[in-house]
């Protein structure tokens, strides 16, 4: 099982104290880097701009007269350098004030969509407080964790398959970008993201579902209904109708087991007909009449 997480999600705050004067979206809309979400009213912080803008000048101004003066030593070193000294002075304040007002608007950090609006048009904000929240939802993450005996079959680019009571009848794949350094020490497990795709935006972060992990693909595997064996002395046996239809008694080595199948590693071959029912009620030798023609369950004639 695994619970879906967005692919990056953020909090929108202000770095500024003040009262909204702007928002520049709808509820759940897309929205790229850069685009504006809000302003904030701060008149005072675009006055502190100008008057540094002046001060710049001013201080330009007395630099630009400075050296002309100390070339004609009309002035000590003392003088230039304080008027230097103004300038640089003059011209960190503005930048401080133009990054001040550049904060009174606020803008996405990232692709996504807006969540919901949380504070109305004329209310005061402060830094600490939550503004609205951007999600970038595709593609979608989702973390499970894996038993530790499965672990030395674990590699990145493994493709899961995922399914949501949401959409019953669907299936969802993703594919493995990020295994664990350790395992949990208190549940011996270890835990794996994989990253899903999502864009029709079917899928929601905090869904959960069921997940299957392509541990291995076994090429031309032979895999047969599980009824089908049988044990006896020890041996693991399949009832087949051989090439003259009778019944055979074939001893088989498993593989892998299924939810309802089982993989046979040596014993039978590629489109031999085996019988998975009705095992009481025939011995070796005896003939064998498939129930159709197209099932491969076997009955004794």
């Amino acid at each position: 099982t695994g619970t879906l997480a967005a692919n990056e999600r953020v909090e929108i705050h202000s770095e500024i104290s003040g009262p909204i004067q702007q928002i520049a979206f709808q509820e759940g809309q897309s929205v790229k880097i850069g685009d504006l979400l809000f302003v904030i009213k701060r008149d005072d912080l675009q006055a502190e701009l100008d008057r540094a803008k002046t001060n710049l000048e001013i201080a330009q101004r007395e630099f630009t007269r400075a050296q002309s003066l100390i070339k004609s030593k009309t002035i000590s070193r003392q003088q230039f350098d304080t008027a230097e000294q103004n300038l640089r002075v003059a011209q960190a304040e503005l930048t401080i004030r133009d990054e001040a007002v550049n904060d009174i608007h606020i803008h996405s950090p990232i692709n996504g969509r807006i969540g919901a609006r949380i504070l109305s048009i004329g209310q005061y904000i402060t830094p600490s407080d939550i503004l609205t929240s951007v999600v970038d939802a595709n593609p979608l993450k989702v973390d499970f964790e894996v038993p530790e005996r499965y672990i030395a079959q674990l590699q990145i680019e493994q493709t899961i398959d995922i399914q949501f009571v949401s959409y019953p009848k669907q299936s969802f794949q993703g594919q493995v970008y990020f295994i664990a350094p350790e395992l949990n020490a208190r549940t011996r497990t270890l835990q794996v993201r994989a990253l899903i795709e999502n864009p029709q935006n079917q899928l929601k972060p905090g869904m959960f579902g069921n997940i299957r992990l392509s541990l291995n693909t076994l090429e031309n595997a032979i895999i047969i209904p599980e009824e089908a064996l049988m044990n006896s002395n020890g041996m693991t046996l399949v009832a087949i109708r051989n090439a003259k239809g009778l019944a055979e008694f074939r001893p088989v080595i498993t593989g892998i087991h299924l939810d309802a199948s089982v993989q046979i590693k040596e014993g039978l071959q590629p489109g031999e007909q085996i019988v998975t029912e009705g095992h009481q009620k025939f011995g070796p030798g005896m003939p064998l009449t498939p129930i159709n023609s197209t099932d491969t369950a076997l009955d004794g004639a």
